[in-house]
């Protein structure tokens, strides 16, 4: 959602509260210069408000002369959508910016419409730690139903912080194998899910380890679990 209203009344009003206070000066410099906007960016950004509103009737800016029944035509219309789109298209990479800033407060939010910071978006930064644990049933046509959990999630399948799913490596062999040299590797966005021994293969015996993975940050994987054993069936 973009944070410069699109239509022309909220539109409007942003941009007359937005163009003062940039300008206004708070301690030694500018609202503008403390947000990491330079000199010329401030003036650049009020030009557009001038070609929007003036306050003068001898020399109305476009907003002015398109809500005037009197001046209002499909040129006024055209220069109103003009001026915003141009606006927009030179202001949103400045708000980027200022929403960086680590001078930015609450009120330069609110003014700007610059939203809090997601902390949900953080970057996880080491090992998942949490243990895995997985319920392993054969379910009959060759199926197997897995459901992997937490330590503090016992009673249902669930995904610890900073994991958004499930790698399996499994082998259908009479020794198991290391994680390393399993058959197959699969991947998971859920911690419950069914993979498929086949037919050709009821009776004989799966080996299967899990473990937690971040698909986006794959150096944080977690440890492989120990090797469960279940009878195709």
């Amino acid at each position: 959602m973009t944070r410069i209203p699109q239509t022309l009344a909220s539109f409007d009003g942003y941009i007359k509260s937005v163009v003062p206070y940039l300008q206004a000066t708070s301690g030694a410099t500018t609202n503008g210069a403390r947000l990491l906007l330079t000199p010329a960016e401030i003036t650049a950004t009020a030009a557009y408000l001038t070609q929007w509103y003036t306050g003068l009737p001898a020399s109305p800016g476009a907003y002015e002369k398109h809500t005037n029944p009197l001046t209002k035509t499909k040129a006024t219309r055209l220069a109103v959508e003009t001026i915003m789109l141009n606006f927009s298209v030179f202001f949103t990479p400045l708000l980027v910016r200022m929403s960086g800033s680590p001078a930015v407060t609450t009120d330069d939010r609110l003014i700007l419409n610059i939203a809090e910071p997601n902390h949900s978006h953080r970057i996880p930064q080491s090992q998942i730690k949490d243990a895995i644990f997985a319920l392993i049933m054969a379910n009959g046509g060759g199926n197997i139903n897995i459901a992997c959990r937490t330590e503090h999630d016992a009673s249902r399948p669930s995904l610890p912080r900073d994991a958004d799913g499930v790698e399996i490596a499994f082998s259908i062999s009479t020794q198991p194998p290391t994680p390393d040299d399993a058959q197959y590797k699969k991947q998971f966005s859920k911690s419950k899910f069914t993979i498929s021994g086949g037919m050709a293969n009821i009776g004989k015996q799966m080996y299967i380890y899990v473990r937690w993975i971040n698909s986006k940050h794959p150096a944080i994987a977690g440890d492989w679990s120990m090797v469960y054993i279940v009878m195709i069936v």
